[in-house]
């Protein structure tokens, strides 16, 4: 399952919405989570990483990819992939985004480029990316990126 990965980078932030009702914790996994609810951190950065892969398959971790404007994903062969879409217009926009991007991303395109190209608001962009790298059918590249569509188009 991708979205059960626990993969670290050094772009992915660690954080936790932890309320001490919610399950029977040690000592040490207790103040880790209070700390992390207070402090998100970088995965890279947190001390012992074989707790937080315990407390993130636990469900009291949560992983956000922070996407920006100028960054960049690609999306690599969706081997297997099947889409189910069946062209209702009423499905879910993060979706629509998803499949969009899923054929429109480059390793060289800005999100902001990308969302000109999808004709979408950049912020609703960011967010299906996101969830994309999160859920492991993309990655983040900005930094490998190359020259972008729109610096070599503006050079002379």
């Amino acid at each position: 399952n991708r979205s059960a990965s626990t993969s670290a980078s050094s772009w992915a932030v660690a954080s936790s919405s932890y309320s001490s009702q919610d399950q029977e914790l040690t000592e040490a996994e207790e103040a880790f989570l209070t700390d992390l609810s207070k402090h998100p951190m970088v995965i890279d950065d947190v001390q012992d990483p074989r707790m937080w892969k315990r407390l993130y398959r636990r469900g009291l971790v949560h992983i956000d990819v922070p996407i920006g404007e100028d960054d960049c994903i690609a999306v690599p062969p969706l081997e297997g992939f099947v889409s189910n879409k069946d062209g209702d217009e009423d499905s879910d926009p993060v979706e629509k985004l998803l499949y969009g991007m899923f054929f429109a991303a480059s390793a060289r395109t800005t999100i902001r480029e990308l969302a000109h190209v999808l004709d979408a608001p950049i912020s609703e962009v960011r967010e299906a990316a996101s969830v994309a790298c999160r859920l492991g059918f993309a990655r983040r590249t900005t930094q490998e990126r190359r020259t972008s569509i729109s610096n070599f188009l503006q050079s002379p």
